[in-house]
């Protein structure tokens, strides 16, 4: 996809298809965690992994109830 010739590149079905691919071997916690920037303080980490920890748990909890009354 970042190849310097655009004639290498795929087309944008391609790389949809390649996307879509890749994005359903990610764990669902992957996909919820936050972003973590490269630098940043030990308070910072775990005040904010705390907030993704809680928002995470939100999830799964959303998404089981959800499961359980589709039924």
């Amino acid at each position: 996809m970042t190849h310097p010739d655009p004639e290498q590149r795929p087309t944008a079905k391609e790389a949809l298809s390649e996307w879509l691919e890749a994005r359903d071997t990610i764990l669902a916690v992957h996909k919820e965690w936050r972003p973590r920037p490269r630098i940043e303080h030990a308070v910072e980490t775990i005040a904010f992994d705390a907030m993704s920890l809680c928002n995470i748990s939100v999830y799964f909890v959303q998404t089981a109830i959800e499961m359980l009354f589709r039924r």
